[in-house]
């Protein structure tokens, strides 16, 4: 994530040119009078401005640009593990002295602490707690191994233990990138009139976040029902868990239902604009129900098979309902292969990467970045002119 953005920084037009002018004083002060800093105190305060300045105007990019993200990915834990605490004899030869004519060996114990985590089918690792890890060996037992350390200087520590789920546990976690057509004004849905609307305020929360499922914050709600329209949600959720399971590795997918009562359909431009939606990985499917028949259906998803979406909708707006029917219907639309039309393939974001070139941060903030550094360089250069 940080290498791309400063990627997209050194990129950029204007943060050169901000830059070249920041540093025009200290250049003209060098040449017109040379001898009020060394070449080696010149080169040091333009080295180390770059720098400073690389980080400032990053930040400043990060933030006012909207450029960064967040995705869910899905998949299943492969395996828990435990790692018992243990202290490392650690020997170091320290020497003094400008030709290091004293030296002497010093020993230290480092201690490391116990540590538990779990390792996706993905191989992505989360970090649990003892609390968590001890549901895994209560439920599905664990086996102890023994891990090598030669300068382990403790005894009977140090070793670790794998628990293995017998069953198939789903775990989502929760990924930063870097979000080119949301961080670029040209291309984002600016509509204040829906936003704006209050009638949709008590329906637009947060974007579904992950929390703790027992087994970890692994547990991604996968259904947006903010005013309760179904009940007794919790078979429909754990399919929906194992349909994101089974085809978030496969399909690159996050899918979620989202439950509103009878509203206009621009309510999905609204919603989708809060949650800075569809994500990379994201199905959204957006059913709208009055006295729980289905009114209308719209997805939402980062791809370009819009024939993917319209059956979708179409299908399940023919259920005429909302129940544990609808997690098959996805399933089948999912199932189709990537190259029909009708199947779902995720746009890449690097597909969009050109857009980078027309990203740039307000023209106020760019001011306020040019005359700070215009002022940090000239207080140095006048500084070593009076020195």
């Amino acid at each position: 994530m940080l290498a791309d953005i400063l990627r997209i920084v050194i990129s950029n037009s204007i943060f050169w040119t901000i830059f070249l002018i920041s540093i025009g004083y200290p250049v003209y002060t060098k040449i017109t009078r040379p001898s009020n800093y060394s070449w080696k105190e010149f080169l040091a305060q333009i080295i180390c401005s770059f720098f400073v300045f690389l980080i400032t105007y990053s930040t400043f990019f990060t933030k006012t640009t909207n450029l960064e993200n967040q995705s869910i990915t899905n998949t299943k834990i492969k395996v828990a593990e435990y790692f018992e605490p243990w202290t490392e004899k650690v020997t170091r030869r320290v020497c003094h002295g400008k030709e290091n004519q004293s030296c002497e060996t010093r020993t230290s114990y480092d201690y490391h602490p116990a540590s538990y985590n779990i390792l996706g089918d993905d191989n992505h690792k989360i970090s649990i707690t003892n609390k968590d890890y001890n549901k895994f060996s209560t439920l599905f037992g664990h086996t102890k191994f023994f891990i090598a350390r030669p300068s382990k200087s403790s005894f009977g520590d140090g070793n670790g233990y794998r628990s293995i789920p017998a069953i198939q546990v789903p775990m989502s976690y929760a990924e930063n990138y870097v979000d080119y057509i949301k961080g670029n004004k040209g291309t984002i849905l600016k509509n204040q009139s829906i936003t704006k609307n209050p009638s949709y305020d008590a329906l637009i929360k947060n974007y579904p976040a992950i929390i703790n499922s027992g087994f970890g914050k692994i547990d991604a709600t996968h259904i947006y029902d903010p005013l309760n329209l179904i009940e007794n949600k919790s078979k429909l959720e754990n399919q929906l868990d194992i349909l994101n399971m089974v085809y978030g590795a496969q399909k690159e997918v996050n899918v979620i239902l989202a439950l509103v009562p009878q509203v206009p359909q621009d309510f999905s431009y609204a919603l989708m604009q809060v949650w800075n939606a569809p994500r990379k990985n994201d199905i959204i499917i957006i059913v709208s129900l009055d006295h729980g028949k289905i009114q209308w259906v719209n997805v939402a998803a980062f791809t370009k098979h819009e024939l993917f979406k319209k059956e979708l909708e179409l299908k399940i707006y023919q259920l005429g309902k909302i129940d544990e029917s609808v997690v098959p219907v996805i399933q089948s639309q999912l199932s189709i292969p990537k190259e029909d039309e009708a199947g779902f393939l995720r746009e890449k974001m690097e597909n969009y990467s050109y857009l980078k070139s027309s990203l740039d941060i307000p023209w106020h903030w760019n001011l306020t970045i040019l005359l700070l550094f215009i002022s940090l360089h000239f207080g140095i250069a006048r500084l070593f002119a009076k020195k």
